[in-house]
């Protein structure tokens, strides 16, 4: 089954770990090819989450609440990037959008709904980066 070049990529690395390309790696660079391919996606997405906002933000919390909140932290934190993770591979998998595919699944209401909540939440985070700049 033929899914795009990128989810190509990502299977083909999850499916025969000891693929070898043409060129001859290291067993560090395997294991750190294979980890990217698996955890990229996420971990793109989650640090391209870090704008002014989100700093201004994590500054006042930590002024306000100290180490109080590590704990918390700790424990969102992987939540977070898994669900970023999957919400990418969905998209590269099925080539369609979170609206979209809300839409197809659920019906048209539901995915106008979803829809406007993500245009409210691109709303307000490109008003979070320009009150940074």
């Amino acid at each position: 089954m033929k899914h795009g070049l990128a989810t190509d990529t990502v299977l083909d690395v999850i499916d025969n770990p000891s693929s070898k390309d043409k060129r001859s790696k290291g067993r560090f660079r395997e294991e750190f090819d294979r980890w990217l391919a698996i955890a990229g996606p996420g971990l793109v997405v989650m640090l391209a989450d870090t704008d002014a906002g989100c700093l201004i933000t994590a500054g006042q919390s930590g002024a306000t609440w100290g180490y109080t909140l590590i704990t918390l932290q700790l424990v969102l934190v992987p939540v977070v990037f898994i669900t970023q993770e999957l919400t990418v591979r969905l998209g590269i998998f099925t080539q369609q959008g979170q609206s979209e595919l809300i839409k197809s699944h659920f019906g048209p209401i539901w995915g106008w709904l979803a829809c406007t909540a993500i245009l409210i939440t691109c709303a307000g985070g490109l008003v979070s980066e320009i009150s940074g700049v």
